[in-house]
């Protein structure tokens, strides 16, 4: 385990990917490696920072200043004579609407650019300095494919939505007119096939579209109008778990995606289930019932483990009982029942563990039908770093590298 500490982190102001950590400070930006004896190098800019996006292959960091107009692009081996960080070289937005954010595609060549309130998007490779104007996209709508190869957008049109596919590498663009009354959110499958587009939480409808043979599904998952309340794709891009407003998880199966299985939070199932409830010696199996009314309530997150043997759900109405699902046979295989609610759930990518963070700050990690937690450990944020956890303690000043 390594520990580090650094004050500017109380304030909150950082920007992490896999074991870079980005820590900002007025105008200077200190760039941290965790995993090894904290090496540091230093970002001085010339005026005050906005915030800090750092590459996923961590190579690139881009600092967007504070008036949210200058962006710098600095190349994490690019150093001076005092172990400082030099400018690759500097783009002006331009215009008078501020940028709001910047995200990176997987390959970490391109970025893209919004403006506030998604007035604006602008497709920027960062290698050849290349920029697209792109249409303005719908809120939460628009997201880079795994394999870097699209840039997905859903838009407002004529008042219909459609999705516009940006071929990155040969500028194409390919326009899909959806059926959706208004699209809240975009996700690419992880094989980059297929993109789920979901509709308005008052219209039950799922639309998917399939990037080979540009095929697209219409997926009603029942009668009425309760809505889908959140969904996720399994890491092998072969199932979706779609959660609604009525407390079921139905596993739609490509590729005409139909129901193969439901997963339904209901009292029955729960008196079935192995229970565990946390305590001061960790956690205990009960054989006393617990009560939950789990009709008619939504379910609040959905998450495949990277083998796709596991998958956990949380219910809006119970937000410190977590619910764990084997796959195989599509049954409730236990609950844990937290003392404080659940904020955070992330799986591990290479392996069936996953790590929990509740209001209390305390994290645990489960792992091989253990639930435990991580003893004098208090967590603000973490990410996976293959079975390595970096672990981020705000209030305390302190990154904390945690190796499987």
């Amino acid at each position: 385990m390594y520990r580090y500490e650094n004050k500017s982190l109380c304030e909150g102001r950082v920007s992490f990917s896999h074991d870079i950590l980005a820590i900002i400070s007025h105008n200077t930006v200190l760039v941290v490696k965790i995993n090894t004896d904290s090496f540091e190098k230093k970002i001085v800019c010339s005026s005050g920072i906005h915030s800090v996006y750092i590459s996923p292959d961590c190579e690139k960091i881009l600092v967007l200043m504070s008036n949210q107009v200058n962006i710098c692009l600095y190349k994490y081996n690019n150093l001076n004579n005092d172990n400082k960080m030099t400018s690759g070289f500097i783009s002006l937005i331009g215009g008078e609407i501020p940028c709001e954010t910047i995200m990176w595609s997987p390959d970490s060549v391109n970025c893209v650019l919004i403006g506030m309130c998604y007035s604006y998007a602008l497709l920027w490779n960062t290698e050849t300095g290349q920029i697209h104007t792109l249409d303005p996209p719908k809120s939460s709508c628009i997201m880079f494919s795994p394999n870097s190869d699209y840039l997905s957008i859903v838009i407002r049109r004529d008042g219909k939505d459609f999705l516009v596919l940006h071929d990155t590498k040969t500028d194409e663009v390919t326009d899909v007119q959806l059926n959706t009354l208004d699209s809240q959110k975009v996700s690419w499958s992880s094989d980059s096939t297929h993109i789920c587009v979901l509709d308005s939480d008052d219209h039950d409808m799922l639309q998917i579209y399939d990037t080979r043979n540009q095929n697209l599904v219409e997926s009603f998952l029942h009668e009425g109008n309760l809505g889908i309340s959140s969904f996720a794709e399994s890491e092998n891009s072969k199932l979706i778990a779609v959660g609604g407003f009525d407390g079921i998880v139905r596993i739609l199966v490509s590729p005409e995606w139909r129901v193969l299985a439901e997963l339904i939070h209901s009292q029955y199932i729960i008196k079935e289930a192995q229970i565990f409830m946390q305590s001061e010696d960790g956690f205990e199996e009960t054989e006393s019932p617990i009560m939950m009314n789990t009709e008619s309530e939504s379910i609040s997150h959905i998450s495949w483990s990277q083998t796709n043997n596991f998958l956990v759900t949380l219910i809006s109405k119970y937000p410190s009982s977590l619910f764990l699902w084997n796959v195989e046979n599509f049954s409730l295989d236990c609950i844990y029942v937290f003392e404080h609610p659940i904020v955070n759930i992330k799986w591990s990518s290479t392996d069936d563990i996953c790590a929990i963070n509740t209001e209390s700050s305390k994290l645990f990690v489960w792992k091989e039908h253990t639930m435990k937690e991580c003893e004098g450990i208090m967590a603000s944020d973490f990410t996976w770093c293959g079975k390595d956890l970096s672990i981020f303690d705000y209030r305390a000043g302190q990154v904390i590298y945690l190796q499987s």
